[in-house]
């Protein structure tokens, strides 16, 4: 039979300890080893959450960008006899534009679009041009004359990004849109 009780006392009898010179070395490796885990793991928190800034900034320009094209895809939509507006484009300038949808409940839709309107969604600015049906750019504000020869609407929305935000310092977007006319 094989006795372990006499191997373990001769190996407790080799163990000597741990000095106070072997113990201040580990403890300071573990701080270092600490350190850049906690440094390592707060610039990946810091960069997070920038790129989920810039993330929500462009989904906001994405958002707002559909909900313009959407109305303005309407605006030359009309069911006959339902509307108590002639829908089109009411007023186009380079900045603004006014547009009158019918939507296909019945009821009329008057929308006004300025940078100014979304500036809370972080647009620093939105351009309109104006094409007629020979894709030629219109003059802005296109005059009472001229609107009914607009066929589509080209729509630019620019975003300019603050110092906290990852991304490039200036995001744009554009979107053509033909009207129902």
């Amino acid at each position: 039979m094989i006795c372990y009780g006499g191997f373990i006392k001769g190996f407790k009898s080799n163990i000597e300890g741990v000095t106070l010179v072997e113990l201040l070395i580990a403890i300071t490796i573990s701080g270092v080893i600490v350190a850049v885990v906690i440094t390592v793991h707060l610039a990946q928190e810091r960069i997070y959450k920038r790129e989920n800034i810039y993330m929500d900034m462009c989904h906001n320009a994405a958002m707002v960008m559909n909900r313009i094209t959407t109305t303005l895809r309407m605006a030359g939509y009309s069911d006959p006899g339902s509307s108590q507006y002639s829908p089109g484009i009411r007023y186009g300038g380079a900045d603004s534009i006014v547009a009158v949808a019918d939507s296909l409940e019945g009821s009329d839709t008057i929308a006004i679009y300025t940078a100014h309107k979304f500036a809370p969604q972080g647009i620093d600015s939105l351009k309109f041009q104006y094409l007629d049906p020979s894709h030629n750019l219109l003059t802005s504000p296109v005059p009472d004359s001229l609107r009914e020869d607009i066929n589509s609407v080209r729509v630019t929305l620019v975003l300019i990004r603050d110092e906290k935000t990852a991304g490039p310092a200036r995001y744009e977007l554009s979107r053509e849109v033909k009207l129902r006319n």
